[in-house]
């Protein structure tokens, strides 16, 4: 049973990824961006060399 759930379980999430309007990915993809780029804006202004 070890390689098919997985398997299933990816293929079903990746069907249902798919079946989101254009507008979804669109809003995904922003949020994603923004929070990338406070991500590596906070670590750029606080980080120190050890």
């Amino acid at each position: 049973w070890a390689p098919w759930v997985p398997l299933l379980s990816m293929l079903c999430c990746l069907l249902l990824a798919l079946s989101l309007p254009l507008q979804t990915w669109v809003r995904f993809l922003g949020w994603s961006a923004i929070g990338i780029a406070i991500y590596f804006l906070f670590g750029k202004r606080h980080s120190t060399l050890a």
